[in-house]
This record gives structure tokens, sequence and C-alpha cells, in this order.
């Protein structure tokens, strides 16, 4: 945090930045854990005033938005970011663009209070491409219809914007309202479908698998009810980044992917073949390990590039597991295609789907803070070039890795794409694929073994790539 906002030095503890952060706390409703995860994640808020800049931004926030206690704390948690930006010059001119674009669209009882907590990250993009965002939208952006209860005679009776309020409508737990939509059951007489299978387009039939303990235990880090692949990333450098130590002396850099198992819909195939074809020259090994009781597979890549660091190192592991796993989808893609041509009505012809979900799970918190946000990483994808990219992006933490930023952004909208589409990618900041900490896993227990590991994992990566890059080299 320091790092990015050094002049925090300067700045008195007991005069300023503890009563800032308490008063942001009691401002938000949040606790000085909660407030701490805020500041760690935009440590410029410090280096705000609080009466001139912070404390306005939010009382303009709660009654623009007509926002309760609740919300504002919610809103807070979800986008920091929001509260360093300017009311008049950003937040004032988005709001109203929004309401006019919704007013235009026929959605003027559509409250922006919803959209904004529906879609904080629209707050956060730049005003020429909020602009062309809205310009390219067709229909509204607040709550669409995420599903649609269709009675046995094919009539829309009930629309619903969540899982969890369609469960609440049937009676059922959201877990099983999740298992009912992908498998098309009949509750009371209709079913519950998503987007488009709402406007007509049938839902494919699917052959009832049981999951595996594994699985299960992979869904643990998910939203529950969600067909989800995790997969651990972790980039190091050898010998490690220390200037006082290090300066000078020739580097390597190493990177570590792990996954827990491969889940029914990607045959290990498919796998190898991706990362053979995205990481050829680059592999050092490939191995199934067992971690804790389960058996997983571990990858290990040298950074082949130069100059090596740790940030780059994490950064660019990232990017490589998004374009592996584009190759897998797209030979997932191909092989379905071909299964519909031969349009074989055995059941077990059919091949498996995908997991609807990865979520790529990195030990870095520089990383963490550059990709958390989906909305965020859309918007730079949306650029056609990097030197575009870099004029809407500012901050150290950008101009220091722009080229592996950006063209995380691409791969990423491109697997997005891929996974069923960008529509509705932005509900919540739930999209297809989500970056996620080490340390925030909700299952611990499962995370436990792997953030004790990977570290290690992609140091003797790095040392691996440090033998055979430079003492081959003076060998020869």
């Amino acid at each position: 945090m320091t790092v990015s906002q050094p002049t925090l030095w300067a700045v008195s503890l007991e005069s300023n930045l503890r009563p800032k952060a308490e008063a942001l706390a009691s401002a938000c409703d949040l606790t000085m854990r909660d407030t701490g995860g805020i500041i760690a994640r935009v440590p410029e808020l410090l280096l705000l005033n609080w009466r001139s800049n912070l404390e306005p931004t939010l009382s303009f926030l709660a009654s623009r938005l007509d926002l309760t206690p609740s919300q504002l704390s919610s809103l807070v948690k979800s986008t920091p970011r929001v509260l360093v930006h300017s009311i008049h010059n950003s937040l004032e001119y988005k709001i109203a663009l929004i309401e006019d674009h919704e007013r235009n669209n026929g959605k003027g009882s559509q409250s922006i209070r919803d959209i904004i907590l529906h879609r904080p990250g629209l707050l956060l993009t730049g005003k020429s491409a909020l602009i062309k965002r809205l310009e390219r939208s067709k229909q509204g952006l607040g709550m669409t219809r995420v599903l649609a209860k269709i009675s046995t005679n094919g009539t829309v009776i009930g629309e619903f914007s969540s899982v969890q309020e369609a469960a609440k409508d049937a009676g059922k737990s959201t877990s099983f309202m999740y298992k009912a939509i992908r498998e098309g059951k009949i509750i009371d007489d209709a079913t519950y479908v998503h987007g488009k299978e709402s406007l007509g387009v049938p839902k494919a039939t699917k052959r009832p698998r049981t999951k595996d303990p594994d699985a299960i235990e992979q869904d643990l880090l998910m939203e529950k009810g969600d067909k989800a692949l995790v997969v651990y990333v972790s980039g190091r450098v050898y010998p490690p980044d220390n200037v006082s130590q290090n300066r000078g002396l020739r580097r390597a850099g190493g990177m570590a992917i792990a996954i827990p198992s491969l889940p029914g819909g990607i045959p290990e195939g498919f796998f190898d073949s991706a990362l053979d074809e995205c990481c050829r020259g680059q592999i050092l090994s490939a191995k199934h390990i067992t971690v804790g009781q389960r058996e997983s597979l571990l990858v290990q890549l040298g950074y082949a590039y130069l100059r090596p660091s740790r940030r780059r190192a994490s950064l660019y592991v990232c990017l490589v597991t998004l374009r592996i796993f584009t190759g897998v989808y797209l030979l997932a893609a191909n092989a379905a295609a071909k299964a519909r041509e031969k349009e074989s009505k055995m059941l077990d012809d059919v091949p498996p789907s995908p997991p609807n979900q990865i979520h790529i799970v990195t030990d870095s918190n520089y990383v963490y803070e550059l990709l958390h946000n989906a909305a965020d990483i859309l918007e730079w994808g949306s650029n056609p070039t990097v030197a575009e990219f870099r004029k809407t992006r500012s901050g150290s933490n950008y101009a220091a890795n722009p080229d592996i930023v950006y063209t995380i952004s691409r791969t990423y909208s491109r697997l997005v794409e891929l996974m069923g589409g960008t529509t509705g990618a932005l509900q919540g900041n739930l999209t297809s694929v989500r970056f996620g900490h080490i340390i925030d896993a909700k299952n611990p227990l499962a995370a436990s073994a792997f953030r004790e590991n990977m570290g290690e994992w992609a140091k003797e990566a790095a040392e691996k790539q440090y033998q055979r890059t430079f003492i081959r080299e003076k060998a020869s």
C-alpha cells in the first residue's frame, strides 16, 4: 500500500489517518476490518480530505441514489474507488447520463438506485466509454429479466431477476432451484429458464450426472449451485526480489498452476492439447500430485521473457491460465458442434458441458487489486489498442505493466464470450470468469493446502527456469 502511495509516510497517524479511517467506518456502518480492506484496495482514500472530499461524496451518493445505510455500506464495500471520483465532474454526469438512457428506452420506472446497486462498475467507467456503451445498448441497463417461469403450454407466467427470487416464488431452496434450472425440472406445472430460453430457444436436454466429491468441494469456493472450476495460480522469481542483495544479478521467473481436479465436461485430453498449444517451450513439468487427501494437477512453467519480477510473473500466469482455458473451451465447442452434426439421439453420445464458472485464485495482492473487478477488465478489453488502454488508465499499478494487463483484458473478454457471451456479464460483478484472492476463499480448509504450497511451487519453477536458462548457458 505504501509502495503505491509513498506519501502516506508523511501523513500523521493520530491526527489524520486514524480519525479518517474511523470516520469512514462510522459513516458507512463498517467494521474496522472492512474499512482496512477497503483502504488496502484504494489507499489513495487516505490522501483525500474528509470534510471536502470523502464526506460530501458519501452524502451525495446517499441522497442522489436514495440509499439506505446498509445499501451505502454495500456500495462502498463492493466499489470503494467510487469515493475517489469527483461529484460534479464524474458521478453526477454519469448518473444523469444513465437516467436519460433508461428514460429514452422506455425504462423510466426503473430506479437509478437499483441500477447502480446492481452494476456499480458503471460509475467507474470513463465518460466517453460510458457513452459508447450506452449507445451500443438497445435495452435498458436495469435489472432485466434473468429468469422466466413458463407453464407447460408455453406461456410466460412469471419473470424474475435472480435465481434466489425464483426459488422464493417456488418455495424451494436456492441450490434446488439451480439444479432444477440446469436439468429442466418441472415445478408445480412450470419450468424456470434463463435468458434466450425464455424467448423461445429450447434448452438442451442434459443427462443427469452425479457430482464426485472433488467437484462438490470445488463448488464450496463458488456460489452455491454453480458448476465451477477452481484454478490456483502463483508467480515467483529466482533469485527473489531483493534489491539490497540481488541487485544486478540475472534472474528467472517461474509460474505454478494447480487444479484440484478437472470436473466433468473437460476431458484431460482437451486440457493437455490446450496446454501444449499455449505453453510450448515453457512447460517445466505437468504432473498429478496429492494435496491433502486428493489428487490434483500441478503445472510448472518458466517465465520466458525479459524483466522477470514477481509482479510480472504473477500477472503473466493469469494470462497463461486464461489462454489455456480459451483453448479448452474452443475444443469443447468444436466437439459439441460435431456431436450436433451427427444428430445423435443416444444420451451417451452427448458430450458433457464444461463448467459455467472459472475461479482463478491468486496469492498476489497486486494481481488481485488489478483484476478483481470484472467490469474493469471488460472495459479495458473494449479498447482497440494498448495505446488506447494507456490513455484510459492512470496510476502506478496500471502504468507498470500495461502490456500484460491489456492482453489479459482482451483474452478475458474472449473467454467470457466463449463461455456464454457477455450479456448480463456485469450483473453483480459475477461474470463466468472471476479472480479471487487465496485468503478470501469461501472454504478456507479446502484452500489451506494450496495457500501453503503455491508460492513454493512457483519458486521451484523459477529455480528450474534459472538452471535451464543460465546454468546450461554457462556450461555450453
